[in-house]
């Protein structure tokens, strides 16, 4: 019995949320500092209320953040629901997160920028508050033009929902790359050039989201904010375009293992002849 005491007294130090490095009392977990906050109040706002900005992160269902927000078990703990836990304090009672928010919470563009009415959200934020507009020489060549470590938010105003279909296939808004406003895509300068085939997009955003390179089209730069490993830019700053000929050539050399017909090579031939259209 002492031995599993001080067992357990050990894994409690090792996990127990530090307070000391998070500003007006935020638990420090995860490499972010959470807080609870009001009912009715998005992640966004109650980050940029700490003087921080918002960077979502699913604790798991092992450890969920309400309980140490709160500093202790809820009455009742319930199903995972949308991407951000969820605790009702009428009821005292909470909802874990998980990925992928159910059909029926709200939980539409970015995760920062859903709240519900009765809801205290567990927020993750990052150190260092809304970005300013760093120094950035728009003129020069790409990639110079390009404002490093910055990310331009949805924030409830600022994205474009279109039809990437054509561009991505993977990684967008609820899985409907036909209304979304990011995809996953394999460098930067294909979300550049993605930008400039859209009247209504005029800033774009590269960086990684849920262990993917993702690309986020925007209307304006209005919501800026500080993110580490994230590349911003406004639409002009982009690579020359690829010429029609080159991209027919390598579209044919990719898909060149459907010519025979459907297989472990060529898993989707309907994606594959939709390719042809140069």
């Amino acid at each position: 019995m002492v031995r599993h005491g001080l067992f357990g007294a050990i894994l409690a130090a090792c996990v127990a949320p530090s307070r000391a490095a998070c500003p007006a009392g935020g638990v420090n977990m995860h490499g972010k500092c959470w807080f609870l906050g009001e009912a009715g109040a998005s992640c966004s706002q109650t980050c940029k209320d700490k003087g921080l900005s918002f960077s979502h992160h699913v604790a798991g269902e092992a450890a969920p953040m309400v309980p140490k927000l709160l500093g202790r078990e809820p009455g009742t703990r319930q199903f995972p629901w949308g991407r951000i836990e969820c605790y009702v304090a009428a009821s005292d009672r909470f909802h874990t997160a998980k990925e992928r928010p159910d059909g029926n919470t709200g939980d539409k563009g970015d995760a920062g920028d859903w709240s519900v009415d009765v809801c205290r959200l567990a927020c993750s934020c990052s150190q260092g508050a809304a970005a300013p507009s760093p120094p950035v020489n728009p003129s020069a060549p790409y990639p110079g033009c390009t404002e490093q470590n910055s990310v331009y938010r949805h924030a409830g105003a600022h994205a474009i929902f279109v039809d990437l279909s054509a561009f991505g296939a993977t990684g967008c808004w609820q899985n409907d790359c036909k209304n979304t406003d990011k995809f996953n895509a394999a460098d930067m300068g294909v979300c550049a050039r993605t930008c400039m085939q859209f009247d209504e997009c005029t800033h774009w955003s590269y960086g990684e989201q849920e262990d993917a390179k993702k690309c986020f089209l925007r209307k304006s730069d209005g919501g800026r904010e500080q993110a580490d490993g994230w590349v911003s830019a406004p639409k002009a700053c982009a690579p020359p375009a690829v010429p029609d000929a080159h991209m027919a050539l390598t579209a044919a050399n990719i898909l060149l293992p459907c010519d025979a017909g459907k297989s472990a090579a060529c898993p989707d031939m309907a994606r594959a002849v939709t390719t042809w259209r140069f």
